[in-house]
Parts: C-alpha cells; sequence; structure tokens
C-alpha cells in the first residue's frame, strides 16, 4: 500500500476509537463476521481481522491500537 493509503487507513480507526466507548463494538462492513471491540482502549478482534488489519495499517499503529483475542 501506499504511505497516502495507510495514513487514511489509520486516520479512519483513530476516529473509531474516538467515538467507540469501552465495550462498544465495530463491524467490518466489507466483511460483517470480522468485529471488534474497544477493549481498554484498543480494538481487539480474532485473529483473521486482525491479520486484515495489519495489511491495512503501519506496524507501529497496529501494535498501538490493535489485539489479538486469545
Amino acid at each position: 500500500m501506499k504511505q497516502h493509503e495507510i495514513e487514511a487507513n489509520e486516520a479512519f480507526f483513530k476516529q473509531i476509537l474516538g467515538v467507540l466507548s469501552e465495550g462498544g463494538m465495530w463491524v467490518w462492513k466489507d466483511h460483517p463476521t470480522i468485529t471488534f471491540t474497544k477493549i481498554e482502549g484498543k480494538l481487539v478482534g480474532e485473529l483473521t481481522g486482525y491479520m486484515m488489519v495489519a495489511e491495512i495499517v503501519s506496524p507501529e499503529f497496529l501494535s498501538a491500537n490493535f489485539k489479538r483475542k486469545k
């Protein structure tokens, strides 16, 4: 991905984190089985969703704002 695309994706997820309350859920519109829940300020989801996000944001942003369910 181009850097400006990565930055746009990160801005989108920052907005999601800003509007979700603790325990709130975000569903990936194009993949409705992919969901993330805001827990302790991070979006927590299953491995599949986590790996999809890893493809569209920087590694630093991923580790700071996302977490895989165990």
